[in-house]
């Protein structure tokens, strides 16, 4: 045997080993690897791609990866990183110190990185080999674009920032480089919060900080809200209130521009408010990152209750109860006193007092701007009546097997309460079958200019009208894609898939008789998409369907066919590049 060359590697590396390429005359050139235990390995040198000699993962002398940390806050960090060799490939993240811990070394974290960067390669619809994935990764290279923006971490708790020098052949090119870093943790904050000039719908909230320095959120909610839809649960409170300030900040405001946003002594004024109601007073700390930087502390308040003025009551009677329709019989004990009703479902209102529900439908409906003018409102009466819940009250929410609660009171011109509240329980039946008939008529095929479109392209429309053979039921409408409603075995199947589709919006397609008040949209019908929500296409072949709808679908399918047509001939005009 010719000896050729021989290399040692340093007694640095884990397993030293003696590597010999050597050749026999007239035979096959091989490389021989020996290791210091004298164990050796004999590789033919044209199966040979190329040999690299490294340890596992010390690091490339040439090679070191700055972690530059800029903030540091409560919950998120920022950090850049900066390579001493421009040319050097590097990927960088962050865990926690406490995961990072339970991998043991820096070796078996690298060797953590690699299974994870495979594991995203199988999930990579775009990159079949982890070659494939880290040249997308690593491909547009810039060294200046190196940075990290991570949220939502844990308040005082330890991370390391990690970065690691790797090719795209999944080749650690340096060892791991890591800094440790603390979140903030919570301060507190003495805000010293205090109501005062309460009224039946006014208050006025100030704070009062003991901490000049920081920003802070100051708020209110009704105690009802708070323990039941956030349950209590004042990290959930503080999320919501963030969420608001960072609309607000997304549309370019800075804190010291946002209303519920103060520094030092603050002062909120509050109105439209529900009188005697519990209400909490709310304020945390906010630091730059829109993050909260204190615990929250809320302090409680009351509005005072209305003052009666009228001791006019109503008797409150039900004339019948549909599947989609109350019809209340209400007798006042005066026949002069302005009143007001309203159908809540009871277990909606669970926890408020009739004298909260009422008072908050007034606080609603004058928070409207411009509020709603009291002296002209259809929905409010005076003398004996029989009212529809639809078609007199406005109330389109109404669902089979339901219990409903109806509360009477009276109404100021002012919009406030003047009476006592009465009430009146209601369980609506469960929907069944109806033999109303639905015919579709004056179907046209129509198109109009699509403002989106730059070259002036139309939209197929539809306009149709709906003759119902009884004016108390209603009725859901729509268009469906011939090809779409023939996916479907049978009318039942497709009238389901469609109540699922429209979702809790269902009754803005909903519409009871052809014109039957100010509460129903009339005929005709437009619409240029279908039920699914794609916009028509001129030339396609379509339904115009409907059913009656209760809840459930009441009736068969009746339905048209119809071909789009927008009466151009391809439409718009196309720019000669």
């Amino acid at each position: 045997m010719k000896k050729l060359s021989s290399l040692f590697i340093s007694s640095a590396i884990s397993s030293a080993i003696i590597v010999s390429a050597a050749a026999q005359d007239n035979t096959t050139s091989t490389l021989v690897v020996t290791l210091k235990n004298g164990t050796t390995f004999e590789y033919v040198l044209s199966d040979i791609d190329h040999l690299t000699f490294r340890s596992d993962i010390s690091n490339d002398p040439s090679v070191n990866i700055a972690i530059n940390i800029t903030q540091i806050t409560v919950n998120s960090i920022k950090t850049t990183f900066t390579a001493d060799n421009s040319d050097a490939t590097f990927l960088f993240g962050l865990i926690e110190k406490a995961e990072f811990d339970k991998l043991g070394s820096d070796k078996a974290f690298l060797e953590h990185e690699l299974g994870r960067l495979n594991s995203e390669v199988a999930n990579d619809p775009w990159s079949n080999t982890l070659e494939e994935y880290l040249d997308f990764l690593l491909g547009w290279w810039d060294p200046a674009d190196q940075v990290l923006n991570r949220d939502n971490l844990k308040a005082d708790t330890d991370y390391y920032i990690y970065a690691y020098g790797i090719n795209t052949k999944g080749e650690f090119t340096t060892g791991l480089f890591k800094q440790l870093v603390h979140t903030a943790g919570l301060i507190d904050i003495a805000f010293n919060l205090q109501a005062s000039d309460i009224t039946s719908t006014t208050a006025t909230i100030t704070a009062g900080p003991d901490n000049d320095d920081t920003y802070y959120y100051l708020g209110f909610i009704t105690k009802n809200e708070f323990d039941n839809e956030f349950n209590g649960n004042e990290e959930h409170v503080v999320n919501n209130a963030l969420a608001t300030v960072r609309m607000a900040a997304s549309g370019g405001a800075t804190l010291d521009q946002i209303p519920t946003i103060h520094k030092g002594n603050g002062l909120l004024q509050l109105t439209g408010l529900t009188p005697d109601m519990e209400y909490y007073m709310l304020a945390f700390g906010i630091d730059e990152s829109i993050n909260a930087c204190s615990h929250l502390t809320k302090a409680e308040f009351k509005t005072t209750p209305v003052t009666v003025t009228d001791d006019c009551t109503f008797a409150l009677a039900t004339v019948s109860a549909e599947p989609m329709f109350i019809n209340v019989n209400v007798k006042p004990t005066d026949e002069s006193t302005r009143y007001f009703l309203t159908i809540k479902k009871t277990s909606d209102v669970a926890g408020l007092t009739a004298t909260q529900v009422a008072d908050n439908e007034l606080a609603f409906n004058n928070g409207f701007n411009p509020p709603v003018d009291w002296t002209t409102d259809p929905r409010v009466f005076t003398g004996e009546q029989t009212l529809n819940s639809r078609k007199n009250l406005g109330v389109t929410t109404i669902m089979p097997s339901t219990e409903y609660t109806v509360y009477a009171f009276g109404v100021s011109a002012e919009g406030v309460r003047t009476t006592i509240v009465s009430t009146l329980n209601v369980t609506t039946p469960s929907a069944t079958e109806s033999a109303m008939t639905l015919s579709i008529k004056d179907v046209t095929a129509g198109g109009e200019t699509d403002p989106n479109d730059w070259f002036g392209n139309t939209i197929p429309y539809f306009t149709y009208g709906i003759t119902p053979s009884v004016d108390n039921e209603y009725y859901y409408t729509g268009v469906v894609n011939k090809s779409d409603y023939d996916t479907f075995p049978d009318d039942k199947a497709f009238m389901a898939d469609a109540i699922a589709k429209a979702g809790d919006l269902i009754m803005m397609n909903c519409y009871m008789g052809e014109n039957n008040s100010f509460l129903s949209t009339p005929a005709l019908f437009k619409t240029t998409t279908d039920y699914i929500g794609n916009t028509l296409v001129n030339g396609d072949t379509y339904y115009i369907f409907t059913f009656g709808y209760a809840g459930i679908a009441t009736t068969p399918l009746f339905k048209y066919e119809v071909k789009a047509d927008d009466g151009s001939t391809g439409g718009g005009w196309w720019p000669e590049w």
